[in-house]
């Protein structure tokens, strides 16, 4: 990856993966909250966006996919974290039944909740992984640089 990119890109990857991974785990609904949802490859096209834009350059497909999977990755941990966390802290989930009744959490109910908060944290880092080199290199062949700024005459 060029120099000029690979600076910009981790700013982007790092501010878009943050806000990407953030929506992905917020509680806003059923369609909005499903590991369905395209966050990491909107931030994705977002980061390559902003790259292309502060560095006046158009962007090869393979350093869009991978500022791509850049974001795909942090948002899919991140957002895969906080789904579990929000499963396993919900009334049906590990933490609320440990506050309801201890003795029924510590039997098999453990091992249910524990395996639900991984397969939900699997499926956002799979879906991250996959979905954001898509947007990256979908956003790399669409972005275009600006025009660069007139020169004045004299």
């Amino acid at each position: 990856m060029r120099r000029v990119v690979r600076d910009d890109g981790i700013l982007a990857i790092g501010v878009a993966g943050g806000i990407g991974g953030l929506a992905q785990a917020l509680p806003l609904g059923t369609a909005t909250t499903c590991c369905c949802t395209p966050w990491s490859l909107l931030a994705a096209l977002a980061a390559v966006m902003f790259v292309v834009k502060r560095t006046r350059t158009a962007l090869e497909p393979a350093e869009g996919a991978l500022i791509g999977l850049g974001v795909g990755a942090i948002t899919g941990l991140l957002g895969g974290c906080l789904a579990a966390l929000r499963q396993m802290a919900s009334m049906d989930g590990l933490l609320g039944g440990f506050l309801r009744d201890r003795h029924e959490a510590l039997g098999f109910g453990l091992a249910q909740h524990l395996w639900g908060a991984i397969v939900i944290f699997l499926v956002h880092a799979l879906f991250g992984l996959v979905l954001g080199p898509l947007g990256g290199w979908i956003a790399s062949l669409l972005v275009k640089p600006p025009p660069p700024p007139p020169t004045p005459p004299g």
